[in-house]
C-alpha cells in the first residue's frame, strides 16, 4: 500500500502540464497505479491533496465505467453560450472526486476548466481544493467557482479571496454570490471596501448591498457617494439610501442637490424619489 508521502509523489509527479500556479501532475485513468492500490487509509488524510486523490482513486475502483465516462465527458453548451456539466452521472457518488481530479490535473482548456469548476464547487469535500482552483490564471474559472457557492455558508474563505481578486469580473461574481448567502453579514468589511472600488459596476453593487444590510458606516459612505464623479454611482447611492430610510434621506442636503444634477438620468431619479408623494 502507498504511504501518504509516496502517494504525493504521484500527485506532484508530472506528465501533463497544468495551468501556471496550479498543482502539477496528471489525472487518474484506468491504468494509474493509484487505481490499483488500497486507498482506504488515505481517504481523509490530513493533506487534502492526498485525500482528494484517494477519493478519486476510490471512485475509479467503485465504478470504473462511470469514472471513465466522466474523465472524458465533454461539457454541453447552454443557451447562454457557456459550457456546463449536467446529467444524472454528475450527482453519482464519487463523480465530484473524479471531476475535481480532472480539474486540478487535467490541463484542460479554459472553458472546460470553468465548466468543471461549476460542477464541483458545490460538491467538493475539501475547501482547500477550491482555494487551489482560485489560483487558476483564468478569471472565468475563478468566477465560475464563486458563482456556484450560493445558498450555503460553506467555503467563506474562497469568497473572501474572490472579493479581493485582481480581476473585476471575479469580484463582481463574488458580490452576486454573497448577496444571496445566509452569511452575507459576515462580508460587511469587504462590501465597504468594494463600495469604493475603481470599477463602477463593482462599486455600485457593493454600495447597494452594504446599505441594504446596514453595514457599519454604510449610510455615511453612501451619502459621500452622492457627489461621486460617476453618475451611476450617484444614482445607486441615492436609491440605496431612499430604500433604507426615505425619511432620513429627506434631510440630506447632498441628496437634494441631485435635483439639479448635470446628468438627466440622475435628475429624474432624484425627482422620482424626493419629490413624488410617498406611496
Amino acid at each position: 500500500m502507498f504511504s501518504a508521502a509516496s502517494w504525493l509523489l504521484f500527485v506532484v509527479s508530472s506528465a501533463v502540464a497544468a495551468p501556471a500556479g496550479w498543482l502539477d501532475g496528471a489525472p487518474l485513468h484506468a491504468d494509474s497505479p493509484e487505481v490499483a492500490a488500497d486507498v482506504s487509509e488515505l481517504r481523509g488524510d490530513a493533506d487534502w491533496r492526498v485525500a482528494a486523490r484517494a477519493d478519486a482513486a476510490a471512485a475509479w475502483q467503485a465504478d470504473p465505467e462511470l469514472a471513465e465516462a466522466l474523465s472524458t465527458l465533454a461539457p454541453r453548451v447552454t443557451r447562454a453560450g457557456s459550457m456546463t456539466y449536467a446529467g444524472p452521472g454528475i450527482d453519482m457518488p464519487g463523480a465530484a472526486a473524479v471531476l475535481l481530479d480532472r480539474l486540478l490535473y487535467g490541463g484542460e482548456p479554459e472553458e472546460v476548466r470553468a465548466a468543471l469548476a461549476r460542477a464541483v464547487a458545490g460538491r467538493v469535500a475539501y475547501p482547500e481544493a477550491l482555494v487551489a482552483v482560485m489560483q487558476d490564471p483564468s478569471p472565468s474559472v475563478r468566477a465560475s467557482v464563486v458563482s456556484s457557492l450560493v445558498r450555503t455558508s460553506d467555503h467563506a474563505q474562497v469568497l473572501h479571496l474572490a472579493l479581493a481578486d485582481d480581476d473585476a469580473s471575479v469580484r463582481e461574481a463574488a458580490l452576486v454570490t454573497v448577496e444571496r448567502r445566509p452569511d452575507l453579514a459576515s462580508f460587511s468589511s469587504e462590501l465597504l471596501t468594494l463600495a469604493l472600488d475603481p470599477v463602477v459596476p463593482v462599486q455600485v453593487r457593493a454600495l447597494r448591498t452594504a446599505v441594504r444590510i446596514e453595514a457599519p458606516g454604510a449610510w455615511d459612505l453612501a451619502v459621500s457617494q452622492l457627489s461621486h464623479e460617476a453618475s451611476p454611482v450617484r444614482s445607486a447611492a441615492l436609491v440605496a439610501l431612499h430604500s433604507a430610510d426615505a425619511t432620513r434621506l429627506a434631510n440630506v442636503e447632498a441628496a437634494r442637490v441631485l435635483l439639479t444634477d448635470g446628468d438627466a438620468s440622475v435628475r429624474r431619479t432624484a425627482e422620482r424619489l424626493l419629490l413624488s408623494p410617498p406611496r
